[in-house]
């Protein structure tokens, strides 16, 4: 079973994965296959036909891709944005279904399941932009206070409020997000509270998934 999980940028989303891996429940994270996908020599290639070399960080191991400049550029630049997500999203799905069927068979493998073995989470930020709720079987959405988001992207990424503020409004509204899941989490209070939420939606996806 797949729990999809989205949220606006600086939500807490990432928090909310890793009390999930804790307890068990193995996560795909789409910022990591990203990674995986923009460091593949084809992918970079194109990458700088539509950037430009000015994207490419020298050192002892050859080229690597600066996101940062990536991202500063892409969000200044919606035609280039597009131009990114078409080239990336169907690498990082290709990687997800690929990682799925492992796992899947890895779990179909083994005598004594374990707990929460049967859930499998899938995290992307742009999973309602993307149209790719079809690949879940549940979506929950990671909130909070749009303040709060602000300043974590400028404290997290070294950035400044106009280039957060970017970052945000190209993402879909909030309240779109949450008229579109199944389940939402407010992260605005304590850890405490973040977990016990979490916890009643698990009780609940694993009742409404028997």
């Amino acid at each position: 079973m797949i729990l999809g999980i989205t949220g606006g940028i600086a939500s807490g989303k990432s928090t909310v994965s890793n009390l999930l891996r804790d307890l068990g429940i193995e996560i795909l994270d789409a910022d990591i296959l990203s990674r995986e996908v923009i460091e593949e020599e084809k992918i970079k290639k194109i990458l700088l036909d539509i950037f430009g070399s000015e994207i490419f960080i020298k050192n002892n191991d050859g080229n690597i891709i600066d996101r940062k400049k990536i991202r500063a550029i892409v969000f200044n630049d919606k035609n280039k944005l597009k131009m990114l997500n078409e080239l990336m999203h169907p690498k990082i799905i290709e990687k997800f279904l690929a990682r799925k069927k492992i796992s899947e068979e890895k779990n179909r493998d083994k005598e004594e399941k374990l707990k929460n073995k049967d859930i499998i989470v899938f995290d992307i930020p742009l999973l309602f932009e993307e149209h790719l709720e079809y690949l879940c079987d549940y979506t929950l959405t990671v909130y909070t206070d749009k303040n709060i988001q602000i300043e974590r992207i400028i404290e997290r990424d070294d950035s400044n409020r106009e280039l957060a503020l970017k970052i945000i409004d190209s993402q879909m509204d909030i309240d779109e997000k949450l008229k579109k899941s199944d389940f939402s989490i407010n992260n605005s209070g304590t850890m405490k509270e973040l977990k016990n939420k979490l916890q009643d939606i698990l009780k609940e996806i694993k009742k409404e998934h028997r």
